[in-house]
């Protein structure tokens, strides 16, 4: 999976990592709907993000 660093584009100091949630969870949601339908993850199996 190609590395992308979210925290120096969208982190705002004033806001916290709550500004952060959107960015992260539009990535790991992108990644799963293009290994879900290839069948390399699926029902009970466990995914880590790094």
């Amino acid at each position: 999976m190609e590395s992308t660093d979210v925290s120096s584009e969208d982190y705002r100091a004033d806001f916290g990592a709550r500004e952060l949630r959107c960015p992260i969870r539009t990535l790991v949601e992108a990644r799963l709907w293009e290994e879900i339908p290839k069948g390399e993850t699926g029902t009970g199996d466990t995914v880590a993000a790094d």
